[in-house]
């Protein structure tokens, strides 16, 4: 229920992997009370990234307002990136991201 309905969520070092993040993402979805995701130290890459982005895209466009994104430690390389480049703009409430400490570049 949380995740349809929390705030502020913190899935943080939950060893979560691409899988995890295609079933996270409809709920996450949903949830248009999400403001802050706490989500890093997993072990999710670019499809699980990729896959958190459209449904925080679809949450934006519901009235999510996320304010904050954790990914920090993960698996993200360069398709993480890629996602999150094309979500920023439309994640208008989004106004602080971490993705430190992982494989980008």
């Amino acid at each position: 229920k949380e995740l349809t309905t929390g705030s502020t969520l913190f899935l943080k070092s939950r060893k979560l992997d691409d899988s995890d993040c295609e079933a996270l993402a409809s709920r996450l979805a949903k949830n248009t009370s999400l403001s802050q995701l706490f989500i890093g130290y997993n072990s999710f890459g670019d499809e699980g990234t990729a896959a958190l982005c459209q449904g925080l895209v679809e949450g934006a466009e519901a009235g999510q307002k996320l304010s904050l994104l954790g990914l920090r430690g993960c698996q993200l390389g360069d398709g993480a990136c890629k996602a999150l480049a094309e979500a920023i703009p439309k994640l208008p409430a989004l106004r602080e991201m971490g993705v430190d400490e992982n494989q980008i570049g």
